[in-house]
Formats: structure tokens, sequence, C-alpha cells
């Protein structure tokens, strides 16, 4: 695994997603299919602020204290020679987080195991990336993003 940052630590990985938790997942991936927005391309230099992101986002509480965000959203596609507007791709966005405990950022596998459940298949995504964020008192959380094209 990769070096961490003094004061950064991953957070056990070994959780198990049972068919209930399973189900939630579905149903939040079709309740935020249903609501994507727009992906605002000032985001790639500023990230849109962590708590934002899961207001908007919907939500699976995971065991272990994880938190899971989904949304999609569409990005413009890179310009085609003949195309006269811009052309969208819906992606699908997740976030797992660690609730209330600084420091703490997902491992990999945790991520692995998550995005096995949301995408059904191995694909490694096209974008990730980890984001802090303050959880109060100036403490900080870690947040795990991944972006990957929807089927």
């Amino acid at each position: 695994m990769a070096n961490l940052p003094d004061g950064v630590f991953y957070h056990d990985d070994r959780f198990i997603i049972d068919i209930e938790k399973q189900a939630q997942i579905d149903e939040a991936m079709r309740s935020a299919r249903k609501k994507s927005r727009r992906f605002d391309p000032m985001e790639a230099i500023y990230p849109r602020d962590h708590a934002a992101f899961m207001f908007e986002a919907e939500q699976v509480m995971l065991p272990l204290g994880y938190r899971l965000g989904i949304s999609f959203e569409e990005e413009a596609a890179k310009p085609g020679f003949f195309r006269r507007s811009p052309k969208y791709d819906l992606v699908c966005h997740i976030v797992l987080s660690i609730d209330g405990m600084a420091g703490c950022l997902a491992p990999p596998s945790a991520l692995t195991k998550v995005m096995r459940v949301c995408r059904k298949v191995d694909d490694p995504p096209q974008r990730v990336w980890v984001q802090d964020f303050e959880i109060s008192g100036g403490r900080m959380g870690y947040a795990v993003h991944a972006v990957w094209a929807a089927a």
C-alpha cells in the first residue's frame, strides 16, 4: 500500500455487504440515475465541497461506519471534428468516507469492494482521487472519490 502522510491511517476493510445492503445500494443507484446533474467543468479545478456533494448524493451507510455517496453526472465528451454542440456522457461518481473518524481513509480494498457492488464489473475507474474535509473542531476526514462511465 502507498505511504500515507503523518496522522492519516487506513480504516478497517473487513466488512461484508449483505443482501439488505446490496438492495439499498441498488436502490440508491437507481434513484441517483434519475436525478443526474450536469458536471461543472470548474469542478475539475475546484472540487465541490464534500458536504455539498453528500447533500446532493444518494447515501447508504455501510458497516464499520463507512458512508457511501452515489451520484450520476453528465460530463462533456471530447468534442468531435464535425460536432457543433457538445455531447455529454453519463458517469457514475461514488464517494466513500468514514463517519466522524478524523485522519481515517478508506483503503483501496474497501473502495474495490464497493465498486464491484455498484458496477458489477472489475474494470478500473476512469478517475480516483482523495479529498479532505472538516469533520468538526478542525479535525480532518478523508473521502475517496471514483468516477466511471455509466452503462
